[in-house]
């Protein structure tokens, strides 16, 4: 049954949620200090401490506030997490300014990374790699890392996102050499610079583990914060291990859930992708310095 079929029925909030209701409101103020007059107040004082600096900064108020929940409405910690993400900005703009919508499709279309149709009980968005899915013949190593950089700040441009959080579901099969060089390479890009984004990680899931992976793993684990680490979950082949953490309504079958395959699960939420990514791609401007 497709995925749009089958949202009738589960009681979960959509991955394309832009509301901002009085829960969601009374969960920011609990859990990031985040109330009307503090957001007024932290905006102008990050505004001011980017207005000293040389370099060219995003200061759309949406943007900034991404930055202060994820610190709490800590503003000196928001500035240097803002910073740290501007310079992997720039560090990587070839990822960035190489993302198009139709090379992204296809990456959904392999299956081998997404965001799942609809949220957690919690209201976390899901996001999902599945190396073993890569071929080369099919796909480019070039376009993974972009559709990942798309798909990330697609699910963090709803405040649901920056206040519920997202989490994380690997599998870690890697049966081919192919698939142990892509996992290297997305390990080695996005391990060193996770922090430096404007996201509350809240879990990362790793199912089917063998012992390539393991070996992977350890050697991830030295680019990782130790507050991500403490957050990582290694699972073996237990075709449980994720219906134990999340709702099988919301999980693809590959992950032992209900719903239809992995390659379906963009259905839901595609057309609202396609005009965020010319929206996304015009912020590359700000980082060309």
């Amino acid at each position: 049954m497709p995925a749009s079929q089958q949202n009738e029925k589960i009681p979960f909030l959509p991955l394309v949620f832009r509301d901002f209701p009085t829960s969601l409101a009374l969960k920011a103020e609990k859990e990031l200090n985040e109330t009307s007059g503090n957001k007024k107040t932290c905006l102008k004082k990050l505004k001011e401490l980017i207005s000293a600096e040389s370099k060219t900064y995003c200061t759309d108020d949406d943007f900034l506030i991404m930055f202060l929940r994820v610190r709490k409405y800590n503003v000196k910690r928001a500035f240097q997490t803002l910073k740290n993400y501007s310079s992997v900005r720039r560090a990587q703009k070839n990822h960035f300014e190489s993302i198009e919508f139709e090379k992204v499709k296809k990456m959904l279309d392999s299956g081998v990374v997404g965001l799942l149709p609809n949220r957690d009980r919690e209201g976390r968005a899901i996001m999902f790699f599945d190396a073993s899915k890569f071929s080369s013949a099919t796909c480019s190593y070039d376009d993974v890392m972009p559709a990942v950089h798309a798909i990330t700040h697609f699910a963090l441009s709803f405040p649901a996102t920056q206040v519920n959080g997202i989490c994380f579901l690997s599998n870690s099969s890697i049966p081919s050499l192919e698939v142990f060089q892509l996992f290297c390479m997305f390990a080695k890009t996005l391990g060193p610079t996770v922090n430096d984004l404007p996201a509350r990680i809240k879990r990362i899931d790793c199912v089917n583990v063998n012992i390539v992976f393991r070996l992977a793993f350890s050697i991830l684990q030295t680019l990782l914060p130790t507050k991500i680490l403490r957050r990582a979950h290694l699972h073996g082949d237990q075709k449980d291990a994720l219906i134990k953490v999340f709702p099988p309504e919301i999980l693809p079958e590959e992950f032992g859930g209900k719903i239809s395959s992995l390659r379906d699960t963009y259905k839901d939420w595609i057309n609202d992708f396609e005009k965020f990514v010319p929206t996304f791609k015009s912020t590359c401007a700000f980082y060309q310095n």
